[in-house]
């Protein structure tokens, strides 16, 4: 049902911004523009307008998406930087992937993230997501830490295992090298 607000369409506010750049029109006369442009149905009364009743948000975020055959829900919509889809949800943006978590599973649990299965950063899909400890979804991904953590050999081919490996400020150095290094 249609709600009627007690506003114009065009309102003085958007007359001075459109004539900012014009310092010769005084308020009065502004004033006088606003009501010239003014968008007004026949069968409303004077200022008043239809506003529609906001889409639930559930509805807004199936509304924008692409189902694969792989599964994936792919966001259609808008995507920040990093690749994973936006969706205004009341003043602000959030994370599509943890609205449609949130509404098809529930919240997710304090401390923990969520992971993308399927590794594709716009999917929605909740059954593609599992909610995992920062550490677990950093060494999952593609990133130099992931990378890093999934070695199994040094550079010269020296296997990395406690007899053969030393820590140092968190970092994995080859004995065996290291000794090497050492002798040279």
């Amino acid at each position: 049902q249609a709600v009627v607000g007690e506003r114009n369409w065009l309102t003085l506010r958007h007359i001075v911004y459109l004539l900012q750049f014009t310092r010769h029109y005084s308020v009065r006369a502004l004033q006088r523009l606003s009501t010239l442009y003014l968008y007004r149905k026949a069968h409303m009364p004077k200022g008043q307008y239809i506003r529609k009743p906001p889409r639930p948000v559930i509805e807004r975020l199936l509304a924008r998406i692409i189902v694969l055959p792989n599964g994936c829900w792919i966001w259609t919509g808008c995507l920040d930087k990093d690749g994973y889809g936006n969706i205004q949800v009341g003043k602000s943006p959030r994370q599509v992937h943890i609205v449609s978590y949130e509404h098809f599973v529930g919240p997710v649990p304090t401390g923990l993230q969520l992971d993308h299965l399927c590794r594709t950063r716009s999917c929605a899909n909740f059954e593609h997501l599992e909610p995992v400890t920062c550490q677990v979804n950093v060494l999952r991904g593609e990133g130099l830490a992931a990378i890093n953590s999934r070695k199994t050999h040094c550079p010269q081919s020296h296997e990395y295992n406690e007899e053969n490996t030393i820590i140092n400020n968190g970092r994995r150095v080859c004995r065996e090298c290291n000794r090497t290094a050492a002798r040279e």
